[in-house]
């Protein structure tokens, strides 16, 4: 389970005033990793808000540690890399 630790006071804009810190740890290598968020943007993201939209400042492998507590190794391991570079081609 993560520990949260409000450090107070709260910005207005995405990314300012980044006053939590959270210590995740992978449930798959038990891997710790901290992340500062803005307090208000984390509220925005557990009531409701899109993660990438409450949360646009970290990126893809911290907000994926947030949702499913997998860290970027793990998930790389688990389902290859190169994500973006994927290429669908729909034949009609």
């Amino acid at each position: 389970m993560p520990i949260y630790k409000y450090n107070g006071g709260m910005g207005n804009n995405k990314g300012e005033n980044m006053n939590t810190t959270l210590n995740v740890n992978c449930n798959h290598c038990n891997t710790r990793e901290q992340i500062k968020v803005n307090y208000a943007d984390f509220r925005a993201w557990k009531n409701g808000t899109l993660i990438q939209d409450a949360l646009p400042y970290l990126d893809a492998d911290q907000r994926e540690l947030l949702i499913s507590k997998t860290c970027g190794p793990c998930f790389d391991k688990m389902f290859g890399e190169d994500w973006d570079d994927v290429e669908i081609d729909i034949d009609d």
